[in-house]
């Protein structure tokens, strides 16, 4: 069984998921230094799929879709945010 190494922290901020030739409008569930849970039309994505996570018109992070499940999906980041920034995004719920 796979365990977490860092504290995913809940959120439901309103975000941008980028993939080659489409935004989706989507929200951030949790999100953590190497990772996040987000809901979005599945059925735009896949397990594989490389997305950037915007919100606010900032850049949060490039990653991997890794797996699906009804209107919810895992991205694992290319590279590790700061906690700094982890602790900025899940500030503001909504």
């Amino acid at each position: 069984m796979r365990t977490r190494k860092d504290e995913r922290l809940a959120t439901s901020r309103a975000i941008v998921v980028s993939l080659p030739g489409s935004d989706l409008a989507a929200t951030m569930v949790d999100i953590s230094r190497t990772g996040c849970k987000i809901e979005v039309d599945t059925d735009r994505v896949g397990v594989g799929s490389t997305v950037v996570i915007e919100m606010s018109g900032e850049t949060i992070a490039s990653g991997e879709i890794v797996w699906l499940a009804q209107q919810e999906c895992g991205v694992a980041f290319h590279r590790q945010i700061s906690a700094e920034q982890v602790d900025r995004v899940a500030a503001v719920i909504g």
